[in-house]
């Protein structure tokens, strides 16, 4: 995984988009860890990043360690770190 640089990639979803997208909406815990290459949480079908589209209504726990390039990440509830 150590080339990875975007989790969700390739979207239908165009910079005019103002509706959040749920990718995971029952996700309730994620890690990104060890993670060297990793820039953005989601890209769009043109590869532009849209993380401010994308949201996790039930993440709780969010736990990010090790993941030097990663920029933004996507609309999340209050979480524990």
């Amino acid at each position: 995984m150590d080339n990875m640089t975007t989790l969700c990639n390739n979207l239908d979803v165009e910079g005019g988009c103002i509706t959040p997208l749920q990718i995971f909406p029952g996700l309730k815990r994620t890690e990104l860890i060890k993670l060297p290459s990793l820039e953005m949480c989601a890209e769009n079908i043109v590869g532009e990043p849209c993380d401010s589209f994308v949201k996790f209504p039930m993440l709780e726990v969010l736990r990010i360690e090790n993941c030097p390039k990663l920029a933004s990440i996507p609309l999340i509830p209050i979480v524990s770190v």
